[in-house]
């Protein structure tokens, strides 16, 4: 059965060809002497494997670039962060050893918290956040202001806390240094609360 059915194909492609010419004779005679039918056809089959392989390398290739692409945006973007929080890090020990804050008075009025703040060293403070406790000293409320003191000078202030039952405040400092906030929690100031 093998044999008539390549029998079947080779006949089949001579007529279709039959009085055509090609270089180095006809088309039959290519048949004939490059081998049976059957091996024709094979090696059709193995320059369609070639294309693939070169197709699967192409694919790979692409893949790799594609890759290497998001490894570099992912890298320089942790690197740029990296290196802001060394530098916020480095600031923060450097920079808030120049800040100091004291508290000279501290009372409260109804839910008016009256606060008298003095920067005594010689950097300006760009910020400052009241933390205020109650008398067990649980939070009872936070305000972030950008009240801003300059060196050495005396600034008192009115915050509405929203509550009455305040018994201890804390301020912490902020600056701002090359477009960081940095926020030097270790040199807060802290002050009982009084009724005025």
């Amino acid at each position: 059965m093998k044999d008539s059915l390549n029998g079947n194909l080779k006949n089949s492609l001579e007529r279709s060809v039959k009085g055509r010419s090609v270089k180095g004779g006809s088309v039959k005679g290519r048949l004939v002497k490059g081998g049976s039918v059957k091996g024709r056809l094979v090696k059709g089959a193995r320059t369609k494997r070639a294309a693939s392989a070169y197709i699967s390398w192409i694919l790979i290739m692409a893949f790799v670039v594609a890759l290497s692409a998001f490894m570099y945006s992912f890298m320089t973007d942790y690197t740029k962060e990296t290196t802001k929080d060394v530098k916020k890090q480095v600031y923060n020990t450097d920079e808030c050893r120049t800040v100091s804050l004291n508290i000279i008075s501290a009372c409260i009025s109804s839910q008016l918290l009256n606060i008298t703040i003095q920067n005594t060293n010689y950097i300006r403070i760009d910020g400052l956040d009241f933390r205020i406790y109650d008398s067990g000293r649980v939070p009872v409320h936070t305000n972030q202001t950008n009240i801003t003191m300059n060196p050495n000078r005396v600034k008192p202030l009115t915050l509405d806390t929203g509550t009455t039952s305040v018994g201890f405040v804390e301020v912490v400092p902020r600056i701002y240094k090359e477009d960081l906030e940095i926020i030097c929690g270790d040199r807060k100031a802290q002050a009982d609360v009084t009724p005025c």
